[in-house]
């Protein structure tokens, strides 16, 4: 893998591994039965630490018996609730079974979010291995525009239109804030919704009743343009019923590096992500009437929304900057290896 800043970062060579095994070598991590021999690479080339993305990926480690380097393991969010869903396969059964093995070998956890923490902690992973580092945000990519429209309000949402994502919720939210306008006025407000999935029809049918000021656009648009066009983030995540939940969305990020408000909900990590009041405004998952009033709040108080972005923005800058995450990851590195 090429590695940026290596002057900051001087380590020898970074390998990825499902590009070195190939497609053989994914086979046969998704058999129930096979046991890896990943020692055997990892000693072939002279690896001193493996860092596994995604807690299932650490199977790999668990089921080789043999020596390995030191693990460090980061969990992302759907990893996590793995164990809490009703549509495991084969490989999610596969990590359950390794899980507490997993834990007893890692020497660091990444997490996204003391949420994220405590989930893992009441699963059985010991307190002391867990550390907060969050994802960095693109601050040059997302960043705001010099002003925006102050006669309109565009709400946008971004993300797979699955359960989790709250899509449903949002329509509904937008449509009870819409209604409240006076007539002469509601030509002025519009959703957008960026994405794809298996609701996305659904999704459509409700729109179609809810009139012109609702548009769906391709997943491939340009998110960082369409979050300096807009004037507000939705983001209404809740737990699936299958118990699929949020880590913590990077959209969120993204959305307040281009100075937007955030309405959002009191879901997963989400509200470290979103301090209420400050940056967002947050209400319990599920509450569409709550959603509209805080769509609505921000819709009559142009100032609020301003002082919100701004305060969004310097957030991003300050705990996700990805110099400052890349710092903690490479010291993160550094302590494991003094240990070993």
């Amino acid at each position: 893998m090429q590695r940026e800043e290596p002057e900051r970062f001087p380590w020898s060579d970074v390998y990825c591994l499902a590009a070195q095994e190939g497609a053989l070598r994914t086979a046969a991590y998704r058999s129930l039965l096979t046991v890896s021999p990943l020692s055997s690479w990892t000693r072939r080339e002279r690896i001193d630490l493996l860092h596994a993305h995604f807690g299932q990926t650490a199977v790999w480690s668990a089921a080789d018996h043999r020596e390995l380097p030191p693990l460090v393991l980061s969990y992302y969010g759907r990893d996590v609730t793995l164990g809490t869903r009703r549509d495991l396969d084969l490989t999610a059964w596969r990590y359950l079974h390794y899980r507490p093995r997993i834990f007893a070998l890692a020497r660091k956890v990444i997490v996204l979010s003391r949420h994220m923490a405590d989930a893992l902690a009441a699963q059985g992973c010991p307190r002391e291995k867990l550390v907060v580092i969050r994802l960095g945000c693109d601050l040059q990519r997302f960043s705001p525009p010099p002003t925006r429209t102050p006669t309109r309000f565009d709400v946008l949402m971004v993300g797979r239109m699955i359960e989790k994502k709250g899509f449903a919720d949002g329509l509904a939210a937008f449509a009870r804030f819409r209604e409240r306008l006076p007539a002469e006025t509601r030509t002025t407000v519009s959703l957008s919704l960026v994405g794809s999935g298996p609701l996305e029809q659904e999704l459509r049918r409700t729109a179609e009743h809810l009139g012109p000021s609702i548009r769906f656009l391709p997943p491939r648009s340009d998110v960082a343009a369409l979050m300096r066009e807009h004037h507000v983030l939705l983001a209404p995540s809740k737990t699936a019923r299958d118990g699929d939940a949020e880590g913590t969305p990077t959209v969120i990020c993204e959305g307040s590096a281009c100075g937007l408000p955030i309405v959002a909900t009191l879901h997963a990590g989400i509200p470290e992500q979103v301090e209420h009041g400050r940056t967002g405004l947050l209400s319990a998952e599920g509450e569409v009437s709550a959603l509209a009033d805080n769509l609505w709040a921000l819709h009559a108080d142009p100032g609020l929304r301003s002082a919100m972005g701004e305060a969004g923005r310097e957030k991003m800058e300050t705990e996700y900057h990805p110099a400052i995450e890349a710092d903690h990851l490479a010291a993160l590195y550094r302590e494991v290896l003094a240990g070993n």
